[in-house]
């Protein structure tokens, strides 16, 4: 329990360091059933490196043409931190929609799914990796942890990679 607060109590120090119209963010409105998404948004912008990384911009550097999401999402993380009361979100939904039909309209829809969605939509959108099909085989036979990740690092150099990915081992053994 004490190793616990006391992250939790560093984390809260790290957000009182910063200008508090960024730490916190505002609401957002629900438009239709879209709780779920609020949640999931609200979730991200309070990932400070993530906000950070919109707030000031740095995703211009990595931003593709053809982005769907990323542009989108640092407006609204933007509008977040610059309006007194609770952001409208109908762009982003908008630009959303568009990325991944299944989420279009305002059906109450299950935030995990959006979250590894939308995470997957940054991604794309700010891969810096033009290495893909040449990895595709093992680097190594057989492959070894260490060979897969990175073959997997080498694919996958995005922001969203660097926050959210990691490695499981799992093992199975029978008795």
């Amino acid at each position: 329990y004490a190793a616990k607060t006391k992250r939790s109590g560093s984390f809260l120090n790290f957000l009182r360091s910063k200008d508090p119209s960024r730490a916190c963010p505002q609401g957002l409105a629900n438009i239709g059933n879209t709780c779920f998404m609020n949640a999931t948004i609200q979730c991200l912008a309070a990932t400070p490196m993530l906000n950070e990384y919109f707030q000031t911009g740095q995703f211009e550097k990595h931003v593709h043409a053809d982005a769907k999401v990323a542009s989108a999402f640092a407006q609204l993380l933007i509008d977040l931190r610059s309006r007194k009361a609770p952001v409208v979100p109908t762009a982003f939904k908008k630009a959303l929609d568009k990325y991944a039909p299944s989420f279009a309209g305002f059906e109450h829809q299950d935030a995990h799914e959006l979250l590894a969605v939308l995470l997957h939509g940054l991604h794309e959108d700010l891969n810096r990796s033009s290495t893909n099909s040449n990895l595709a085989k093992p680097l190594v036979d057989p492959p070894t942890e260490e060979s897969e990740w990175s073959k997997h690092r080498a694919m996958h150099t995005s922001v969203i990679s660097d926050l959210f990915d990691g490695q499981q081992k799992i093992s199975t053994q029978c008795r």
